[in-house]
């Protein structure tokens, strides 16, 4: 497990767990962990802990049936921990990312993998913060968000491949 602290200590701490194999094409864990924290900064969140576990198709299959009775892999899910404070920060809570359906999706979108992921850690981190796309407005907000968050990393759009739906099987 890596534990990093990216680029202004005193805001944002981000662990990073990995419990697949990396295959060398996957960003380190200081990029995840930076893109995590100005998403955070981006949206003016308070400084926070968040914990990223990068995990198999069986791993996110099990978390998907037990919280949200889909009997299948995602993409990511996200694990808000409540109001709970650590070391002067916001224990925000737990992304789950399948690295998988997460390689599988950027080879059918036609993305860099590095892209794809920023999306997903960016998706994810926003569910931590409250937001969510259950309604059309809250989605397209949601959607706004993402997209200028990975402009600001260098990364084109990420809803401009496919329709929004495809977006968390």
């Amino acid at each position: 497990m890596s534990r990093v602290d990216p680029t202004t200590p005193d805001v944002h701490l981000v662990e990073i767990d990995w419990g697949v194999d990396r295959s060398g094409d996957e960003p380190d864990d200081d990029e995840m962990a930076r893109w995590l924290s100005r998403a955070l900064c981006f949206v003016g969140h308070a400084p926070a802990i968040v914990s990223v576990r990068v995990m198999s198709s069986p791993e996110i299959a099990a978390l998907n049936a037990a919280y949200r009775k889909k009997e299948k892999p995602t993409n990511v899910l996200s694990f808000p921990a409540g109001d709970e404070q650590v070391e002067g920060r916001a224990l925000l809570g737990d992304i789950a990312l399948c690295l998988e359906i997460v390689r599988e999706e950027a080879a059918e979108q036609g993305k860099p993998l590095e892209a794809h992921i920023a999306h997903m850690l960016v998706h994810g981190v926003l569910h931590l913060t409250g937001m969510d796309h259950e309604q059309d407005d809250e989605a397209e907000r949601m959607e706004r968000l993402e997209t200028e968050i990975v402009a600001d990393f260098g990364f084109q759009d990420p809803y401009g491949v496919r329709a929004r739906d495809e977006e968390t099987r």
